[in-house]
């Protein structure tokens, strides 16, 4: 019986709270320049409903019924108590939402290459003084994320523009013709361990373990050179090219190495060295003169 009775004592209390918020609310609304008389008010009610709640044995139906009345005043009303009646403090953003949109037309649209520049050009142009950091948080607060640049060769309108003929050349070959390519290439591999970055996950406050870290030797460990080709027709052999290669090594190699994977393809599947066509790419010693000479008496054709 005493719960029923503290349960409805609890909403009579909480039904006043909410009526009194019904019949105030057009009046406050009017007093938008006087904000701190809103706070007033609602900080008393509040304080009632806590006071309550705290003195009775039914407080944790005052707590319920009070998220309820409140929950339902914000819906009825259709406004934001906790944006409307907030207290801002703190010095204001020194960038507002424009600098920020100008700051995203910068990197993606004006190819501002970092953050100094961005804040430089900013200056220049809106007279607004603030630190690389500063812009740096309004790109993330725009969404924008950073990360490493790839490395990728430097290429010139000359070079593109031969890209794009070659490629115009070859839209007409067909399946077969590029099953007659074979490609070549020579490479590092290291004795030990890699050259690029090496990721490893772990908890947040975990020691770093032997696992999370990248070892390594004095000297690097030493490495290799090699070289090897491929076809539709499989790989060819590795060959240890030695630390540098030069044209004379790189011609050794296709004398011997090159001639005997193409000699190989022939014969398991029934073809001839006319069919072959040997891809060359820019590098130097590929085009040598000793090597471009003994390329023109083969049986294959060569194509860059």
């Amino acid at each position: 019986m005493y719960w029923g009775a503290a349960k409805r004592e609890a909403r009579l209390k909480c039904d006043y709270f909410f009526k009194s918020l019904e019949e105030n609310i057009d009046s406050f609304l009017d007093k938008t320049g006087d904000l701190a008389h809103i706070r007033g008010y609602f900080r008393r009610s509040m304080d009632f409903i806590e006071a309550y709640s705290r003195c009775t044995d039914g407080r944790e139906v005052v707590q319920e019924m009070k998220k309820f009345v409140v929950k339902k005043y914000l819906s009825h009303r259709k406004v934001r108590v906790s944006s409307d009646l907030s207290i801002k403090a703190g010095r204001p953003k020194l960038l507002s939402s424009r600098d920020d949109q100008y700051l995203v037309r910068l990197v993606t649209v004006k190819d501002q290459e970092n953050a100094v520049e961005a804040r430089n050009t900013l200056e220049n142009d809106l007279q607004k003084t603030v630190s690389a950091e500063t812009v740096r948080r309004s790109l993330r607060r725009s969404g924008l994320t950073s990360f490493v640049k790839p490395q990728k060769p430097l290429l010139s309108e000359v070079n593109r523009r031969k890209r794009l003929d070659w490629a115009l050349n070859h839209t007409d070959w067909t399946m077969e013709d590029w099953k007659r390519v074979i490609w070549s290439d020579e490479t590092k591999v290291n004795r030990f361990g890699s050259d690029g970055k090496v990721y490893a996950w772990k908890q947040p406050n975990e020691k770093l373990k032997r696992r999370h870290k990248k070892q390594t030797v004095k000297h690097g460990g030493g490495s290799l050179m090699v070289w090897s080709c491929i076809s539709w027709y499989g790989v060819g052999y590795i060959v240890d090219v030695g630390r540098n290669i030069d044209k004379s090594v790189y011609l050794s190699v296709l004398q011997d190495d090159l001639v005997k994977c193409m000699t190989d393809y022939c014969k398991e599947n029934g073809l001839r060295m006319t069919d072959f066509k040997f891809m060359l790419d820019n590098n130097p010693k590929h085009k040598s003169k000793i090597v471009s000479e003994w390329l023109s008496k083969q049986d294959f054709t060569t194509m860059e």
